[in-house]
This record gives structure tokens, sequence and C-alpha cells, in this order.
């Protein structure tokens, strides 16, 4: 903040200083690439001048707020490279053991929000390569055929609470271009009419 002649304001009088946003600039270019490089979140605190600073003293600092951004972004790049990579929800549940959260506290822990969050990034990505004219056969698989159906229970529960579209569920389910009598007797059909009843059910109450 020397370089830039804001270490010793405060508060207002830093956000208002017509360096200050040249200090944003200079730290945001920092925090992407820290989170591109993978940086731990413990380095970047040092980096930024938070080492040894805890409580209210951490959150009055000025660089709190990168910190918290990074955390954030680093956390996206994260996600962003798993999803490049091909990773799947069932590749994460796994990494993550949230089967071993026991069911009554589970939607409630970390590791589930974690999961869920990856979920939801694999939907929007294949939600907006469709609405960009991509068909289903250009699109990524990322359901495994050995998911566990404790997975794809709780990824159905995910899809109906955001309201996905059927036809991505059912795309999902890897049910998409199957006749009637194959649709009933593939294995994935009960997520789908699971995720059917309750989508209807959503419909009529609101």
């Amino acid at each position: 903040m020397a370089k830039f002649k804001l270490d010793k304001l405060t508060g207002a009088a830093l956000l208002s200083h017509p360096n200050y946003k040249y200090y944003k600039n200079y730290v945001k270019n920092h925090l992407k690439a820290w989170a591109t490089n993978g940086e731990s979140l413990d380095d970047v605190a040092v980096w930024l001048g938070l080492e040894n600073l805890q409580g209210k003293m951490l959150e009055a600092h000025p660089n709190f707020v990168f910190l918290k951004k990074y955390w954030t972004t680093s956390t996206k790049y994260h996600e962003e490279g798993m999803l490049k990579q091909g990773v799947t929800s069932y590749d994460v549940w796994n990494d993550l053991q949230v089967y071993r959260v026991k069911r009554i506290v589970r939607k409630n822990s970390e590791t589930y929000e974690l999961y869920k969050d990856y979920v939801n990034l694999i939907d929007d990505y294949i939600i907006d390569l469709k609405n960009r004219g991509f068909t289903d056969n250009d699109l990524p698989r990322m359901t495994r055929k050995d998911a566990t159906p404790e997975e794809l229970q709780e990824k159905t529960f995910i899809w109906t609470s955001m309201r996905r579209p059927e036809w991505y569920v059912k795309f999902s389910l890897g049910l998409d271009g199957l006749g009637e009598n194959a649709l009933k007797e593939a294995p994935n059909f009960p997520f789908y009419t699971y995720y059917l009843a309750a989508m209807k059910a959503v419909n009529h109450t609101g």
C-alpha cells in the first residue's frame, strides 16, 4: 500500500483516495495469478499483510476484503479446472466422502455444500452450452454410469430445488433418446419420476 501512498489511510479516506482504484486493480491482478497457481490462503494472507491478525483486527484491515475475494476466486478457479478435466459429480462425491456424512445432518454440512456447488457448476455449464445451440450429442456427459443410487438421489434433490429443466435431468440421467418401454426399464428411471413428481408439486404450490 505504501507504493500507492495509501498505507496510512483507513476507512472512507482510503476508499475515496484517487490512488485506491489503481491499488485495487493491482491487488486483483495478483489474486488472479495466485489463484491460478493454487497458492494457499495462509500464504496469501501473509502477502496481503494480514499475518497474525485475528477477529475484529483482521476484519478491520483494508486488505481483508481481498482475502475474502481470494477465497471465492480460488475456489472458482479450482472448480473450473476440475470441470475442464471432466471431473464428475460422483468423483467429487467420493473425494469428499459425502456418503459418510449422516443424512440427518448432511445438507447442513460444509462437505455437502462443496458437493452441491460443484453439481450446480456442472448444471450451469451444460445448460449454458445447450442455450448456445449445442446439440445433445455435443454436450459432455458428466454423470458416471457407476454412480451410486445415493449420489444420484442427492443430485436429483438438487435438480429439483434448482428447478432444472426436464430435458436436462433426462439427459443427465442418460435417459434421453429412449423409447417408452426402454425408458421405464432404465435403472435411472426412478430418479426421473421422482423429479417429475417433485416438480409437479412445486409448480402446483408455487
